[in-house]
């Protein structure tokens, strides 16, 4: 069958198969009404936001010298993200930090609470969500309830039950 025949496929250059994909980690706000991506800027991954409305892009993030690593939409206006160096020579993956943003710019505040997780960003108060940190004991988490706005959390687990396998909220 000669009308199936090709010619070979040129070889990819090395930079090529080395390059960073132009987005990672794409997800939709809840609303609906943007997408955020992590994207290469000046070396690193940075976060940005589109406006499926508008078209227009806002870049959250303007890092030089680590990278966006991981993000979720909290709130939809909300983006909480984590920050670590994906250059790191040893392969692994160090969260340097996790930062709570503002869509439209007026917050960014960087989280000082060590190893918590989300576990709603549903039910709470309007500005707010649940998050297991372990505050109280380093070994069973409690739910806190975590201001958006502020920072600032509320113990909602008042005597803590030892190891939970898994939280229904």
């Amino acid at each position: 069958l000669p009308a199936l025949a090709q010619a070979p496929a040129a070889p990819l250059p090395l930079e090529e198969l080395l390059r960073r994909p132009a987005f990672r980690n794409v997800a939709l706000s809840p609303d609906g009404r943007h997408l955020a991506a992590v994207v290469p800027v000046n070396g690193r991954y940075n976060l940005g936001v589109i406006d499926l409305e508008t078209r227009s892009v806002k870049r959250i993030t303007n890092l030089e010298a680590t990278d966006v690593v991981e993000f979720q939409w909290v709130a939809k206006d909300w983006i909480l993200f984590g920050t670590g160096d994906l250059a790191e020579a040893s392969g692994n993956l160090v969260l340097r930090g996790r930062v709570l943003a503002k869509l439209d710019g007026s917050s960014q505040r960087r989280l000082e609470i060590p190893g918590f997780s989300v576990l709603s960003t549903e039910g709470g108060a309007a500005g707010e969500i649940l998050i297991l940190a372990t505050l109280r004991n380093r070994d069973f988490p409690d739910v806190y309830r975590m201001n958006l706005s502020t920072g600032r959390t509320t113990l909602v687990s008042f005597d803590s039950p030892g190891y939970v396998t898994r939280w229904v909220v």
